[in-house]
């Protein structure tokens, strides 16, 4: 019978039933005895913070507001005519903050005594974000269809934003322009969009299309 062999051999050799191995400090402390003297991932500390690292990006433009100029920010008007168009709109005055509906030709019949005539204008601000502007237009069955001291104001501050960094406040009986103090403030920057992409946008949730429309349907009375 053969001697067993396995006492033979060196404990260093034998298993260690699951045991975990000793811990080797120069391990943890990235030694040179692992890393030949060099420091492990040398460029960690170049990884750190945020930064788009110069590559080329695209906003995706899934919001554009319809409402007036802030009373605390400076904005421009886009200085292109076919970035501002006329149009029908209706103010939800019932519901908090007055939302904006664009009402198309087909519904326009149904709730013709609450439309509102404006027009709609491209704006951005200095944080280079974009908004429509609606301002009112005359209504023929008001005032004998002149414009109020409001709606020429607005028209006013408009075409001054124009060429120059503006912001308007309500003043009395009409607004108030003034025209922002350094004269070097950068030139705005557009979005590279179509005005009916803007407006496709800006009104995506609250079109009224036809009389089949909740609002229609409020305002006629049918609910």
């Amino acid at each position: 019978m053969e001697p067993n062999t396995d006492t033979a051999k060196p404990a260093r050799n034998r298993k260690s039933n699951g045991a975990a191995p000793p811990i080797d400090a120069a391990a943890l402390e990235g030694g040179p005895e692992l890393t030949g003297g060099r420091t492990p991932f040398p460029d960690l500390e170049a990884a750190l913070g945020i930064d788009d690292d110069g590559i080329a990006v695209t906003e995706l433009l899934i919001n554009v507001a319809c409402r007036k100029p802030k009373s605390t920010e400076y904005f421009r008007v886009h200085p292109n005519p076919d970035m501002a168009r006329s149009a029908y709109v209706f103010i939800d005055r019932e519901e908090i903050g007055g939302e904006t509906f664009f009402v198309m030709p087909e519904a326009r019949p149904y709730i013709g005594e609450h439309l509102r005539p404006v027009l709609l204008v491209t704006c951005v601000n200095r944080q280079h974000v974009p908004f429509l502007w609606p301002i009112m237009l005359p209504d023929p069955g008001v005032n004998n269809g002149r414009q109020n001291r409001w709606g020429t104001s607005a028209l006013e501050a408009m075409a001054a934003a124009k060429t120059r960094w503006v912001k308007m406040t309500a003043g009395n009986g009409a607004y108030r322009c003034f025209i922002a103090e350094n004269p070097d403030l950068p030139e705005p920057q557009w979005p590279d969009r179509s005005f009916l992409e803007l407006l496709g946008v800006a009104f995506k949730e609250t079109i009224i299309a036809d009389q089949a429309h909740p609002i229609v349907k409020r305002l006629r009375g049918q609910v």
